[in-house]
């Protein structure tokens, strides 16, 4: 209770009556407030709803039946009663009382607890979103990817490309704070992927490996991941048609990651493949070949992705999709890729025939229709008339009388013993053209059927047929069954024994020839291991066998010969890509290479004169020379430039081949090799696609274009150089320029320091 004397004066409000009085005023004190108002002050700056719960007690002298009090100050009723004094209760806001007050701490100091639970309970149980470190690389945003190596990034990638905008969790026990400097990351995306990324370090070789698997899922969910390749080289992958060194030139959509022979379809990947992709930042990537892969390289990203709908893999019951790989770091490129070549390349006991490194190759394909017995011989006498000799005489397709039998067209070749007679009298080994298909009107055809040598359909045993370039129906040889190997391999030596045949040139082999749907007797969990089988068997038949398709096929002792180039100029397919493919062979694990032939395949002539002479002089410095089109359709020029290069292979060049081979079956390290091997850390050798190195110790650059006889040549820096051309001497790191006339090539030897 407050007491206060304060006198106070109401004013009648008189526009509050309508009628017409004189105004009254009123004297009172105010004798109490209840609930304790400090100020009557403070409460009329209050609005008549805040002051409507409170009341002033005031003693006012009657001096009339009515008073209007003013409507500003006051807005209550108003009570009259005989007494000489009234009370007025004049609303005002009232104070809590102690146990409102109290009852609102209890509330607030409850919910408190509440929060405090809840995050207790998120901290300690509720797996939260990551931002890693694994090694050296770190995966922040869930979804990018950055490797360092050295303190400088050598690496950046997109993972997950194709997940909405979601994020994950840790998907293992540990707390955070344990987990964020680790070896190993576990992430999961709920209903989507999982993701498992471990670090490995390799302390012999300096080589830190972060391998990366996803998860699908769902059987909707493909993964991908992509990675830029903008600030670096990249090199690898698998022959292309638009063969590219490095692959950063190439453009191409999502494509299957399986063989092709790209003389029938140019879309896609070539006969030679390795899912393994290095950089010059000393990166490199190796793909587990048990998914389904996909790739593409649009704009300034590789990207990687697994899809069961869209490949030729067998489905997994499960249909989820999982894609595993390995990113690799070194120094540099070259001690990067001999650390992946080591671990992964398995080489050969032994290498291929030392006499085919030595001699030229002859192929009867430029005979094309018209191959028969006696063109043949009148070819090999030739060959022989004009002063050549030769390693092996191929005979190539148009020999057979029916695709999928063994025998000879008894019309075209009526006494194959005595043709091959003659061509060992001559000093030929002899190689056959073989496939792996069986034409439906084959005798084979249906010897095959009764004893499950084909590739059989899903439903039943009847062989899945597939077209080739000689059959519109064929079946293919089941290489996973080891009878139907037996048998095919069985005829072949039958051949070999009746007509003195030496060994076998094995066409197809890609991927690309399977049927579309199809079962083998052995369970295949990936189309490419067909491709390797049926290598393995080849080489069965010694190590002058060549093949056309390879896939980790590097620790057969044969050679491996080049899909067929155009007669051109250009780099898609003429002159200009045996370099980018024979260097992405030699990467790949693959050094005992023949290309094809001189000048290129041509249908309605021969090549052009040029062309021809320059192609022949590039084949000199390569493992072996091929020839077709024989250089007496030309001019004596033309043959004696042919004997001076074949005479100097045999010479000079074979030599070091040979020492070379024996040396990749040690090491593992290329025969041929780009010009980044000498020095590795000479930026300018990274997209040098007109040059390479036999051994460390010669670089070759020939002529590539039409009507031109000079060119730029880069020496690697850290070396001098001396021309075989000219004897002059030339110090490393630097662009010289060199006159090359249309019988010379311009290479040089490496100087002893």
């Amino acid at each position: 209770m407050i007491r206060n004397d304060t006198e106070t004066t109401l004013m009648r409000d008189s526009a509050s009556d309508s009628k017409s009085e004189p105004d009254h005023q009123v004297k009172f004190d105010v004798v109490s407030v209840e609930s304790g108002i400090s100020s009557a002050e403070s409460d009329r700056q209050k609005t008549p709803e805040d002051t409507s719960h409170l009341v002033v007690r005031l003693k006012v002298p009657v001096l009339a039946d009515r008073i209007s009090l003013n409507s500003s100050d006051y807005n209550g009723d108003y009570h009259s009663n005989d007494s000489s004094e009234a009370d007025y209760g004049l609303p005002i806001r009232r104070l809590k009382t102690p146990r409102e007050i109290k009852l609102k701490l209890f509330v607030a100091f409850l919910l408190l607890v509440i929060v405090v639970n809840v995050t207790v309970i998120w901290i300690l149980y509720v797996p939260r979103p990551l931002s890693l470190h694994f090694g050296y690389a770190t995966v922040s945003d869930f979804t990018n990817l950055h490797v360092v190596r050295e303190k400088n990034a050598v690496l950046q990638g997109r993972l997950a490309t194709t997940l909405p905008d979601i994020v994950p969790f840790a998907c293992h026990g540990k707390n955070v704070k344990h987990v964020r400097n680790s070896n190993r990351i576990c992430l999961l995306w709920k209903g989507y992927v999982k993701l498992n990324a471990t670090y490995t370090h390799h302390t012999e070789s300096g080589t830190d490996c972060y391998n990366m698997e996803w998860n699908s899922l769902r059987q909707d969910y493909i993964p991908q991941d992509c990675f830029s390749i903008s600030s670096a080289s990249w090199y690898g992958g698998g022959e292309m048609y638009d063969q590219a060194w490095p692959i950063n030139k190439l453009n191409f959509n999502m494509t299957p990651f399986v063989s092709t022979n790209l003389r029938y379809n140019d879309q896609g990947f070539g006969s030679v493949l390795e899912p393994y992709w290095l950089s010059s930042q000393g990166v490199a990537i190796l793909v587990n070949d048990s998914s389904p892969l996909h790739v593409s390289l649009n704009g300034d990203e590789l990207c990687f992705q697994t899809d069961y709908d869209n490949s030729m893999y067998p489905l997994p019951e499960s249909k989820y999709s999982t894609l595993k790989y390995s990113i690799c770091t070194n120094t540099n490129i070259k001690t990067m890729h001999q650390f992946i070549a080591q671990l992964n390349f398995e080489t050969p006991k032994k290498h291929s025939s030392q006499n085919v490194f030595q001699l030229p190759v002859w192929s009867s394909a430029y005979l094309s229709s018209n191959v028969n017995q006696s063109s043949i011989v009148s070819y090999a006498k030739q060959i022989e008339e004009y002063g050549f000799n030769g390693s092996q005489f191929v005979l190539e397709d148009g020999y057979l009388f029916k695709y999928g039998d063994f025998d000879f067209d008894p019309y075209k070749f009526p006494n194959p013993t005595a043709l091959f007679d003659t061509l060992h009298g001559m000093g030929f080994t002899t190689v056959l053209w073989m496939h792996p298909f069986a034409n439906t009107d084959s005798n084979s055809f249906s010897t095959g059927i009764k004893e499950g040598y084909w590739i059989r359909g899903p439903r039943d045993s009847s062989p899945a047929l597939t077209q080739w370039w000689n059959g519109i129906a064929a079946s293919v040889l089941d290489v996973t069954y080891s009878d139907a190997v037996e048998w095919y391999m069985y005829h072949l030596n039958a051949v070999k024994q009746k007509y003195g045949v030496d060994s076998f040139r094995f066409v197809a082999g890609e991927v690309s020839w399977l049927p579309p749907v199809y079962t083998t007797h052995n369970y295949l969990s990936q189309p490419s291991e067909f491709t390797s089988l049926y290598a393995a068997m080849a080489s069965e038949f010694g190590t002058q066998t060549q093949i056309r398709a390879a896939y980790r096929s590097q620790s057969q002792p044969v050679f491996v010969t080049m899909r067929e180039t155009s007669s051109s100029w250009n780099s898609t397919n003429g002159l200009q890509s045996v370099i980018p493919t024979i260097l992405t062979y030699s990467l790949m694990g693959y050094p005992f290479v023949i290309p094809d032939v001189i000048g290129g395949h041509r249908n309605d002539s021969i090549p052009d004169r040029e062309l021809y002479i320059r192609w022949l002089e590039l084949a000199a410095f390569l493992p072996v020379m091929q020839f077709s089109v024989p250089p007496w359709l030309y001019d004596q020029e033309v043959i004696e430039l042919s004997k001076y290069w074949v005479d100097f292979h045999k010479n000079t060049i074979a030599p070091m081949m040979l020492q070379l081979a024996e040396n990749y079956l040690v090491t593992g390290d290329p025969i041929l090799r780009p010009l980044w091997w000498d020095n590795p850390y000479d930026q300018i050798t990274y997209d040098i696609d007109t040059q390479y190195l036999i051994g460390d110790d010669t670089l070759v650059a020939p002529i590539l274009n039409e009507g031109v006889f000079e060119r730029q040549v880069y020496l690697p820096q850290g070396s001098s150089w001396r021309s075989g051309i000219s004897g002059e001497s030339f110090r490393g790191g630097n662009w010289i320029t060199v006159h090359v006339p249309i019988n010379t090539v311009a290479y040089f030897t490496k100087m002893s320091v």
